[in-house]
């Protein structure tokens, strides 16, 4: 099918998201994904690629690590994990780096004269008499 097919039938059953799946455009991945709600395509969406990762098995689609398999998505490549029966996706890698130092707060200065503050002029204050 076309995109411009696979948009025309996805608008016409109107639900939230209509999945592709089709052969992988790269040799990392198992399987493409295209995801189509009934207005336009979307490179990524959490809830259809997952759904569509156990269609995908419980239709005969067998990765070669059976811990995970790879979509092809607009994204890149989605990588979840089908090893307990339920999809999860896989976290990226966790990256360590050092935290920022903190600097120093800034010095502390005397709070203005209260007259200064609320900007007014000391002659036309009333005296405390």
């Amino acid at each position: 099918l076309s995109t411009d097919e696979m948009q025309r039938f996805a608008s016409w059953v109107n639900l939230p998201e209509t999945t592709y799946l089709l052969p992988p455009e790269t040799a990392e991945a198992d399987y493409r994904l295209r995801i189509f709600p009934p207005a336009r395509a979307l490179p990524f969406a959490g809830h259809p690629t997952l759904c569509s990762a156990m269609a995908w098995r419980h239709a005969g689609g067998r990765p070669p690590a059976q811990a995970s398999l790879r979509q092809d998505r607009g994204i890149g490549l989605v990588e979840t994990d089908v090893s307990l029966g339920r999809p999860a996706f896989l976290p990226p890698p966790t990256v360590r780096q050092p935290l920022p130092l903190a600097l120093p707060p800034p010095p502390l200065t005397a709070p203005p004269p209260p007259a200064r503050a609320m900007h007014t002029n000391r002659s036309t204050m009333p005296s405390a008499a």
